[in-house]
């Protein structure tokens, strides 16, 4: 793994892992993130809180059309660039 990229785990109750999720980013503020869900609900769920609570972010799950993923991910990647 580079060591420029990080890996974490939180072992936590569902009900937080939310809150952990909006805790660790605001630690990390102006520092990218990925974030892998194990469906397709929770992609959707996941984004739609990010959105509530104002972090910029590009959801991509198998169920977009393969523009709107590509558009998704090329949006990521300029946000990325920004920060460098």
């Amino acid at each position: 793994m580079p060591k420029e990229l990080h890996e974490f785990a939180i072992r936590c109750e569902v009900e937080e892992k939310d809150l952990y999720l909006y805790y660790y980013l605001q630690r990390k503020a102006g520092q990218s993130a990925i974030i892998f869900c194990n469906s397709i609900t929770c992609v959707k769920r996941t984004a739609s809180v990010l959105e509530f609570l104002k972090v910029k972010n590009y959801a991509l799950h198998s169920k977009m059309q393969q523009k709107q993923r590509l558009k998704s991910l090329d949006r990521f990647k300029a946000s990325v660039q920004k920060i460098e």
